[in-house]
């Protein structure tokens, strides 16, 4: 690595992406700006149905749940196969070992559906209620980040997801923090 003018940190060769050296004051007044915004009375409507939205899409099924609904899609249009043949002719009886064997499989798969869709440790929805309450007790968010430990605000921004890009232009020389999360995008400069 070198130094340049700009003073810009960049890797000697090709292929590789500029590294900049950032104050970490710089991109903690983006961040904090960026947060600010994001619980302004103005965009709380915004702000909520983006969380909201989020949360709706979040939703981890473990994994043996997720193959008993591929299961049972796929029994069903075998069932609907077997169904077809017979109405077109196949003799039933020939027919009523296979479809006995799908029926029970498809059972078998709609009941774990089900009783995970009942089941206790399935994060429920945050709802809008929910969310506009947590963000209300939030109102303060960016005081008590500033007072907050800085391990603690490092463990918040990877749990929100936040990444953050950092642009200089070469021919004004001005910069840009961009901050991100796996949420919503924002700029501030």
């Amino acid at each position: 690595m070198h130094r340049d003018p700009g003073r810009l940190c960049r890797p000697v060769g090709t292929g590789h992406t500029p590294t900049y050296a950032v104050r970490e004051e710089r991109v903690l007044a983006a961040v904090d700006a960026w947060l600010a915004e994001l619980t302004d009375p103005d965009r709380l409507d915004s702000t909520v149905a983006t969380i909201v939205d989020a949360d709706e899409q979040a939703e981890i099924e473990p994994a043996e749940v997720t193959r008993a609904r591929h299961q049972r899609h796929h029994l069903e249009t075998e069932l609907e196969r077997l169904l077809a043949a017979i109405r077109a002719g196949m003799d039933p009886i020939l027919a009523a070992g296979a479809t006995r064997k799908i029926q029970a499989e498809l059972r078998s798969a709609e009941c774990l559906v089900e009783e995970w869709e009942r089941s206790q440790g399935r994060t429920l929805p945050l709802g809008e209620a929910k969310v506009r309450a947590a963000l209300a007790e939030t109102s303060g968010l960016v005081r008590l980040l500033a007072e907050a430990d800085r391990a603690d605000r490092t463990d918040l921004y990877q749990a929100l997801g936040i990444q953050l890009r950092y642009e200089r232009e070469g021919s004004t020389g001005r910069e840009r923090v961009h901050a991100q999360s796996t949420l919503r995008s924002e700029h501030f400069t």
